[in-house]
């Protein structure tokens, strides 16, 4: 599973990047693809934005609870800070390594199995907290 969320991160980011750049290159082609997957194979960069369909979790949903499978994932993106996020339950979810993030996000974070899992995260005296259920 993390390697396909990897995968489709590098394959968003070729799009990005080809239109960012307007060298009239096309998402997907061989050249792109291979520029892209040259890079630091031990950190996907996140630039930009967020893959196609990754949910966006904020300091709106502070207090809230989101439902989702095993294998979906969602961006934690509180803000600029030194926040830290902890999970009681890393079985039920946990941050996806070797993602590198846009600047105020804090990790995709991926369901594994059926549960529940409290998030809290910590920045000075603020505290976010979230409840992710996972059917």
């Amino acid at each position: 599973m993390r390697k396909s969320l990897a995968f489709a991160v590098m394959v968003a980011l070729v799009g990005a990047g080809a239109a960012a750049c307007g060298s009239g290159s096309t998402a997907g082609t061989p050249s792109a693809v291979s520029s892209t997957a040259s890079r630091s194979a031990a950190t996907t960069p996140v630039v930009g934005g967020q893959p196609p369909g990754l949910r966006t979790v904020t300091s709106s949903d502070d207090g809230k609870t989101i439902s989702l499978a095993p294998g979906e994932t969602f961006l934690l993106a509180l803000g600029d800070g030194d926040w830290t996020p902890e999970i009681d339950n890393q079985a039920i979810v946990s941050r996806v390594p070797n993602i590198a993030v846009v600047r105020g996000a804090q990790g995709v974070y991926s369901a594994h199995s059926a549960g529940t899992a409290h998030m809290t995260a910590q920045n000075g005296s603020l505290t976010f907290r979230l409840t992710v259920v996972v059917k």
